[in-house]
């Protein structure tokens, strides 16, 4: 008991100092060109624990081709990630999490989707506020800070993207999106430069 009150206590501080250093513009980024289809995989063996010790099939959607963004790799491991942890424990009622990116002109969304019970309409609002653990009280006692939603939203938009949430069918789906990387121009060959 110890051992896990330690760790969720160091948890939230963590997430307390990150808020306060984006917010303090403090926020040291590493901005580089990630490959978000290889990210992806990364973060699907990572995530995949969560999601079996829950009870949920978890899926990858791969892109059919490469999607580069330039962002942080650390910083969009930490907000998948987040993401799909939310996904798998607010998912009472159904039986999977999606994951998968797409490109969307010049960005690169990416998206957790979940087959649960979604999030009700009066809350939507109220989803990316610090400390703000929607529904709480009406569900069995789920471990958090509160912070995760805020931090990602911080994290996405100092890194040029937006965050938000959209209602499907059924369940709920969250998505991220990342500037893409202006493609490499082609070398000019010898005939190109002796015009």
């Amino acid at each position: 008991d110890i051992h896990a009150s330690g760790s969720h206590l160091l948890s939230l501080i963590n997430d307390l100092l990150d808020i306060s250093s984006i917010e303090a513009g403090g926020a040291e980024l590493a901005i580089e060109r990630l490959d978000l289809g290889e990210l992806l995989q990364e973060v699907h063996a990572l995530a995949a624990p969560i999601a079996a010790a829950a009870g949920l099939r978890f899926v990858l959607e791969a892109p059919d081709e490469p999607l580069v963004a330039r962002a942080d790799r650390r910083r969009v491991v930490q907000i998948m990630l987040n993401l799909v942890s939310n996904a798998a424990k607010y998912n009472r009622t159904g039986s999977l999490v999606r994951l998968s990116c797409t490109a969307r002109g010049r960005d690169i969304r990416v998206e957790v989707e979940d087959d649960g019970a979604g999030v009700a309409a009066a809350d939507v609002g109220r989803l990316f506020t610090p400390f703000d653990r929607l529904g709480q009280q009406n569900r069995a006692r789920v471990d958090g800070t509160g912070l995760g939603l805020a931090l990602s939203k911080r994290l996405v938009e100092s890194m040029g993207g937006q965050i938000g949430y959209e209602a499907p069918a059924q369940g709920a789906r969250f998505w991220f999106t990342l500037p893409a990387a202006p493609r490499p121009r082609p070398a000019r060959g010898k005939a190109e430069k002796s015009e």
